[in-house]
C-alpha cells in the first residue's frame, strides 16, 4: 500500500521495505565526489623494519619504571605526494604510487622519585611512520572538462582551480602489540616503546561530476535539542525494577503427552 504523500515527513531515516515511497517532489542536479575505483589494502609494520615505530621514553632507564601504557590515539593520515603512469594499452588505467605519512599517540605512565617522594607522571609519545603503496592497476580517467572556481568578492575574486581529481586515502589503524625495548646509547641505558601497528587503506579515486537524483526537497528542521533533565524527575519516571532474579527450575512436566 502506497504511503500518502500528505502523511509523508521527508527526513533521513531507514527505508520501510514493506511500503513504498511517494512520489519525489523533484529531479535535482548536484556536484558531488564520484568514486570510479577503489582497492583495500593491508599492512602490518613492525618496530624491527619500521625504526619511527620506536619511540625512547624520556627519563626512562629500567622497563620497570613503566607502570601502565595506554592505547595509541589521535591517529592521522596526511598524503605526501601522488604519482601516475600510464598504462600502455589500458586506457584510463594507471599505476598509482602513494606516498603517506601515519602519525599517532601514545601515553605511558611511569614511576619518578625515590621512597617517600616516590610518584607517577604521565608521558606522550608521539610516533610518525612513512608509508609508500602502489596500485599497479588502478582506473583513473582523466576529467574531459576544465573548470575553475572564482571566490571571494566582486571587488577582489580568487579564481582556483576545481577538485576535478582525487586520490583519496581512508585509513583505519589499530596498534597490535606494544613492547618497552631497552636500548644502549653511547653507555647510557634508555627504555623504547615500540609498536607493531596494522594498517587498513582503501585507495579511492574520485571526479567531481554533476549527478541527477529524485528529492523530496530541503530536509525538514530537526527537532530541539534535549535539555539537562532534573535527575529525580527522570527516576520518579523509571520503571519499578524486579526485586528478584528469575528462577532457573527444571518444569514439573514435559512439554507433550504421549497419546
Amino acid at each position: 500500500m502506497a504511503i500518502n504523500p500528505k502523511d509523508f515527513i521527508p527526513r533521513p531515516g531507514f527505508v520501510n521495505r514493506q511500503g513504498c515511497l511517494p512520489d519525489p517532489d523533484e529531479l535535482c542536479c548536484i556536484q558531488v565526489p564520484k568514486i570510479f575505483d577503489q582497492c583495500l589494502i593491508k599492512r602490518c609494520l613492525k618496530p624491527v623494519d619500521e625504526t619511527d615505530l620506536c619511540q625512547e621514553i624520556e627519563g626512562v632507564t629500567d622497563p620497570s619504571q613503566v607502570k601502565k601504557i595506554g592505547c595509541c590515539r589521535n591517529f592521522d593520515v596526511d598524503i605526501i605526494s601522488v604519482s601516475k603512469s600510464c598504462i600502455k594499452g589500458e586506457e584510463g588505467y594507471k599505476r598509482v604510487t602513494v606516498n603517506f605519512t601515519v602519525t599517532f599517540k601514545v601515553d605511558v605512565l611511569v614511576y619518578t622519585g625515590s621512597g617517600s617522594e616516590c610518584g607517577c607522571e604521565s608521558k606522550t609519545l608521539c610516533y610518525e611512520v612513512n608509508q609508500t603503496i602502489t596500485v599497479p592497476k588502478f582506473y583513473c580517467p582523466e576529467p574531459i572538462a576544465e573548470v575553475s572556481i572564482s571566490k571571494g568578492c566582486i571587488c577582489n575574486p580568487e579564481v582556483e582551480d576545481a577538485d576535478k581529481k582525487m586520490i583519496k586515502l581512508e585509513v583505519i589503524a589499530d596498534c597490535l602489540r606494544s613492547e618497552l625495548v631497552k636500548v644502549d646509547c653511547t653507555g647510557t641505558d634508555k627504555v623504547a616503546l615500540c609498536i607493531t601497528l596494522g594498517l587498513f587503506i582503501i585507495v579511492k579515486n574520485e571526479l567531481l561530476v554533476q549527478l541527477l537524483i529524485p528529492c523530496y526537497g530541503y530536509c525538514p528542521i530537526p527537532n530541539e535539542c534535549p535539555g539537562e533533565q532534573d535527575p529525580c524527575t527522570e527516576f520518579m519516571n523509571r520503571d519499578v525494577p524486579d526485586f528478584y532474579p528469575p528462577q532457573k527450575m527444571d518444569s514439573l512436566f514435559p512439554d507433550y503427552i504421549d497419546e
